[in-house]
């Protein structure tokens, strides 16, 4: 594909980072979907954020100039805390899609949507024009959404609330965010991001187990696989996305990330023995199809 055949170092780079991205958050979803099962999310969060935490913190002794840009100014304090919010918030409401979601690759197609909310969000604030191709593509993916979210007693506010509505909030937040990122990326490191995500996340978790008054106690192995886990998630994943997003177009980000959901997929039946209905499957390739056309016309 013509997208993907620049030369640039950085580029390779960038390409990656983002199927490291790709094969991590593929091992993220199957962990989560296995624990959530039988853990309540802020109890999980408590494990996974602190190990997560502890992992980008290892990291950082060994990445240098992880810490040389990050000052106390106003500025730059307070654009980090309105990235860390705005991740934990789209975060959140993954877990809670990835909980509800019978099979976990039904929530990486939905997830696929993202770029549909970035042309709308340009179109919308930035006045920037679409191609026909463009909104092709977005009709075509939002038949793919409709597919994989369809319930014979369809209720928008149900919809809403359960595993592929929540999707579609979570994407657009998160969507949202990466736009606001892509602006100051450059100002900040991918591990100064990350642990400025998880700082928020485990925060919250914590603060959710005392209101609940949750037990933590959850067995040494359990807390080992989890710290495992961890590795792929707020570790992995969030620093070589961070990286990949610094270094590709967002369009050629996007067409990358689509192949996760056909891992998870794969995932999900060898570990969990769990495949999506036929139409369920026909809107994930709807979906990603829909991804290529609005990222291939975005390029020219």
């Amino acid at each position: 594909m013509k997208l993907l055949n620049n030369s640039s170092p950085e580029r390779k780079k960038g390409i990656a980072f983002a199927m490291t991205d790709v094969l991590a958050m593929t091992g993220v979803y199957i962990f989560s979907k296995i624990f959530l099962t039988d853990l309540p999310f802020p109890v999980f969060g408590i494990y996974w954020f602190s190990a997560g935490l502890f992992w980008n913190i290892i990291l950082s002794l060994f990445v240098k100039g992880t810490f040389e840009q990050v000052t106390f100014k106003r500025n730059y304090l307070v654009f980090l805390a309105l990235i860390g919010i705005i991740d934990m918030t789209a975060t959140l409401i993954w877990f809670k899609a990835v909980d509800e979601t019978a099979n976990p690759s039904l929530v990486s197609f939905m997830t696929n949507i993202s770029p549909m909310y970035a042309l709308l969000l340009g179109f919308f604030f930035l006045k920037e024009r679409m191609s026909i191709s463009e909104i092709v593509g977005i009709f075509i993916t939002l038949a793919g959404a409709v597919l994989i979210g369809y319930n014979p007693d369809f209720q928008l506010k149900n919809f809403l609330f359960t595993g592929a509505g929540l999707i579609l909030i979570s994407s657009f937040i998160s969507q949202a965010g990466k736009a606001l990122l892509k602006t100051r990326i450059k100002n900040y490191h991918a591990i100064v991001l990350s642990i400025n995500r998880i700082v928020f996340l485990l925060a919250f978790s914590i603060l959710f187990v005392i209101i609940e008054d949750y037990s933590i106690d959850i067995g040494l192995e359990n807390i080992l696989l989890i710290a495992l886990g961890a590795m792929l998630g707020p570790l992995l994943s969030a620093y070589a996305g961070f990286n990949a997003l610094a270094r590709l177009k967002v369009a050629t980000y996007s067409i990358l990330s689509t192949s996760r959901s056909f891992f998870v997929m794969i995932a999900s039946f060898l570990v969990l023995n769990n495949l999506p209905d036929q139409v369920q499957i026909v809107g994930g390739l709807l979906t990603v199809a829909g991804v290529i056309l609005i990222s291939v016309a975005k390029v020219k």
